[in-house]
């Protein structure tokens, strides 16, 4: 951290962005781990991601029982508690032989804006992260898996509100 802070401020911005663009590379070839990130919001902030939502519930469904750390929802007009992974916690996924990870967390900006579409700043987002030999299998299987059974846990509790 000392030398970080130096490094910030001895040299210039430009300068700086240089060493770090650098520095992700070389990262990037010793460290051998993927990582996706799944924003709840797309960048309009107009729309919730479905791709988000779709994970949420998958998470919730198949995840929580896993989780040190849990958010308990109310779902409207029903009695029963939905479970969800709280902020900054991690759960580890296990798909046909592949260990996955799950995190969730948020940024809150520096600054709040004036006008805000939503009540709080908070951008929130999963975080996906697995070892680059599997890049084919998650990104072509498991992800669509997360999806289809995300979508399939949605209409189940559709379908309950419905009966009720």
């Amino acid at each position: 951290m000392f030398i970080w802070a130096i490094f910030q401020q001895w040299f210039h911005d430009q300068f700086r962005g240089h060493i770090e663009m650098y520095a992700h590379k070389l990262i990037g070839y010793v460290y051998p781990y993927v990582q996706i990130n799944f924003h709840e919001y797309h960048a309009e902030y107009f729309e919730r991601s479905k791709a988000y939502a779709a994970i949420e519930r998958y998470l919730s469904a198949n995840s929580s029982n896993r989780a040190k750390r849990l958010k308990a929802n109310v779902v409207k007009d029903s009695e029963s508690v939905v479970l969800s992974m709280d902020d900054y916690e991690e759960v580890t996924d296990e798909f046909n032989g592949v260990t996955i990870w799950w995190n969730s967390n948020k940024t809150v900006p520096d600054q709040r804006t004036l006008f805000s579409i939503r009540d709080d700043d908070e951008r929130r987002f999963y975080r996906l992260t697995f070892h680059r030999k599997h890049r084919d299998f998650v990104t072509k299987v498991y992800l669509k898996h997360v999806l289809d059974e995300g979508k399939a846990i949605a209409v189940k509790t559709r379908q309950r509100q419905q009966q009720k």
